[in-house]
């Protein structure tokens, strides 16, 4: 596998490579999003994704943009956010004593990948070039 473009070395969860004006995103493996959780710095896929598609928007090298997954021969998913009962029944709490004034403040891991996926449907809307999704599974 290509290194990443030194241009696009920031991102933990895409590695991206531009060859004869092709960008080639790819998202990371299911044991990188591990190794980076356990670490103390989850994958934030979606920032990562609608961050370097708004870098390759702006990049007039590129003319197509492929996006696709590691060549594990593995399906990509993200794992399930830290869901507990405890957790759950606090929301409900918080929900039924706030009144119309305050609003219920969600924890960070429900937030931000919803931020991430508004990035990214942004970037995908705003780029004027094509975005090719290849899968090594049947569609």
């Amino acid at each position: 596998m290509q290194k990443t473009h030194p241009q696009y070395a920031d991102f933990e969860a895409v590695n991206v490579q531009i060859e004869n004006s092709v960008a080639t995103i790819r998202l990371i493996g299911l044991d990188r999003i591990i190794q980076l959780n356990d670490s103390g710095s989850p994958a934030e896929i979606h920032f990562d994704l609608g961050r370097a598609l708004s870098r390759l928007r702006e990049d007039h090298s590129v003319r197509v943009v492929v996006i696709t997954g590691i060549e594990d021969g593995k399906p990509w998913h993200l794992p399930a956010p830290p869901f507990s009962e405890s957790v759950i029944e606090d929301f409900r709490k918080e929900d039924a004593v706030a009144d119309d004034s305050e609003g219920v403040t969600l924890p960070d891991y429900l937030w931000k990948p919803f931020h991430g996926v508004r990035i990214l449907h942004n970037a995908l809307a705003e780029i004027e070039k094509p975005v090719i999704a290849k899968s090594e599974w049947r569609c």
